[in-house]
């Protein structure tokens, strides 16, 4: 019974441990970035849905945004924000312009000057058109298509203006699929090279391509039952052999139902942290997790991350909603919450979980994560319920440093009865109170110089817990009815 009542306590200890501790780095929304953090985006319509084709985030902190229109006169709109987060009054003289095209669907890219480009086929031929800085549209098309009823899906945009594309005619149907190189230089191509895209050893041709800081592209597939590969291709198309095993791939083991690449982040130091979505089948119920993964240049995982090299991150209805890497090293990753906040895991370089308020993560009001700009603004998409828009959002990025946890005062935990007090929080805590056998009776967020009070239900012996942003503490009690 003491051997049992031991492992209890340490079972109770963990959670409080993966509850409460203090998270690295301290996410709040920007007062001074648009209206309380969300940019003010004046082709924002109101919606239930994401509702974007493009978003783009500037070094300087500036944003393009385009948005599918459901007027009969307009297919998409596109907003210019400035640093502020305020429409550009520059930008079509009010922050906003409206494009009618034949075709509904449109891709859109972002020029190595910073220029919007939205692609899209007229009268059954493809050609591109630009956007600059005051919201004029280029009279004629920037690029227009030599050949007529092919299919082209861009992909990259190389530094000198080089666009990487998918190519492929309509007919006949079985055609070959080329990775196409296309220089825009007035309506006809200055350049415009194919490359039959290499199927061998593995198809990856209907897979999500994502690109690396220099235009490698990366991409994954199932192909058996227990296995799942990644591939690079080198800037000029071609399978890069010196990335994974002999036949150019990182294979990774999966079970059951298989894999999918969500995200593939390069790492200032080099490499990749990959995540993907995963799922097993287990005592018959099927279930989805997060699986990261730190991969070097080479294709070779990196042992020292997580548990040899690989992170798990289970939960309801994972999903991911962006990663992005802090100026130390460390990942924030957002998953599946809401429509209208993400679950917000921050992990170290080393690929252990840095526990935050909610166990392993933080609540961030935002539904995804798009980049870091000067090592301090997070940026995201955020819901604005005063508008009922979803906008493009900013957070101030601080790291929670020793001396600040140093000079904050310790906490200490009063209880009188069935009152719990928090003395020496100077903000809002988390009260939680566990069972001996670890289960969470209760959780309740206290203000400074307020109670909580224990149901009359709930007695016995209990761990009582309080947690603040800088600081945790817990005590084990006795409360009778």
């Amino acid at each position: 019974m003491y051997l049992i009542r031991l492992a209890i306590l340490a079972l109770i200890t963990s959670l409080i441990c993966s509850g409460t501790a203090v998270a690295q780095w301290k996410i709040t929304p920007d007062s001074g970035y648009g209206n309380a953090g969300i940019s003010v985006d004046a082709s924002a319509l109101p919606r239930t849905s994401w509702g974007f084709e493009g978003v783009f985030v500037l070094d300087d902190g500036s944003a393009y945004t385009v948005r599918p229109s459901t007027s009969a006169d307009t297919t998409v709109l596109v907003a210019r924000m400035m640093k502020n987060g305020q429409p550009d009054p520059l930008f079509d003289l009010d922050g906003v312009m409206a494009m009618k095209f034949t075709s509904q669907a449109v891709d859109v890219l972002l020029s190595p000057q910073d220029l919007v480009w939205i692609g899209s086929n007229r009268a059954g031929r493809y050609e591109l058109s630009e956007i600059d800085r005051l919201g004029r549209l280029r009279p004629t098309p920037l690029w227009q298509d030599t050949a007529l009823y092919a299919s082209n899906t861009p992909i990259d945009v190389q530094d000198d203006g080089t666009i990487l594309m998918w190519s492929r005619r309509w007919n006949p149907v079985d055609s070959p699929l080329y990775l196409r190189f296309t220089k825009v230089g007035g309506i006809v191509p200055s350049s415009d090279v194919f490359v039959p895209f290499q199927t061998e050893p593995i198809d990856l041709s209907m897979s999500t391509m994502f690109v690396d800081r220099n235009h490698r592209l990366l991409a994954g597939t199932n192909v058996t039952q227990g296995s799942f590969a990644i591939a690079r291709y080198t800037a000029a198309g071609l399978p890069d052999e010196t990335f994974g095993n002999a036949l150019g791939l990182l294979v990774l083991p999966v079970k059951d139902l298989g894999a999918q690449l969500m995200e593939v982040l390069p790492l200032r130091s080099g490499g990749y942290v990959m995540v993907l979505w995963a799922s097993e089948i287990n005592n018959n119920i099927t279930e989805t997790f997060l699986r990261l993964l730190r991969v070097d240049e080479y294709g070779d995982i990196v042992a020292s991350f997580g548990t040899n090299g690989i992170l798990d991150i289970r939960g309801s209805q994972m999903a991911s909603r962006g990663i992005v890497e802090c100026p130390n090293g460390d990942l924030l990753l957002a998953s599946t919450g809401t429509s209208v906040y993400s679950h917000l895991y921050q992990i170290r370089a080393d690929g252990t979980v840095i526990p935050g308020q909610y166990g392993a993560f933080d609540i961030l009001m935002a539904g995804e994560l798009l980049s870091i700009i000067d090592d301090r603004w997070l940026y995201g998409i955020s819901y604005d319920d005063t508008t009922e828009k979803y906008a493009v959002s900013r957070f101030e990025l601080q790291r929670v440093t020793s001396i600040d946890e140093e000079n904050h005062t310790p906490l200490d935990l009063v209880i009188d009865g069935r009152i719990i007090s928090v003395k020496g929080a100077g903000t809002t805590s988390t009260v939680s109170v566990y069972s001996l056998l670890g289960e969470c009776v209760l959780r309740q967020t206290c203000a400074p110089g307020e109670t909580v009070s224990l149901p009359a239900s709930v007695s016995g012996a209990l761990v009582v817990s309080a947690s603040t942003e800088l600081a945790s503490t817990s005590k084990i009690v006795s409360v009778v009815r």
